[in-house]
């Protein structure tokens, strides 16, 4: 497999993952970082999910990039 094909497979598990957190009532937002981070499930289908991460001033490091660890 592919680095690239590696990448898209972790993607689509932790956004799965994300999904399961946040169709538990509540648990998305009771985890900090998440909920400091702001992210959003905005849709799910088995085997598919889109989340929502706003980018805002406050995850930015001294360059103006995204910090790597919001996207870990």
């Amino acid at each position: 497999m592919s680095d690239v094909n590696r990448l898209h497979v972790l993607t689509a598990q932790r956004a799965a993952l994300a999904h399961e957190l946040a169709s538990a009532p509540g648990t998305l937002l009771t985890i900090p970082f998440l909920r400091h981070l702001g992210v959003q499930s905005v849709r799910y289908v088995p085997g598919d999910a889109v989340l929502r991460l706003p980018i805002e001033a406050h995850l930015e490091n001294s360059f103006d990039m995204v910090h790597g660890g919001v996207t870990m």
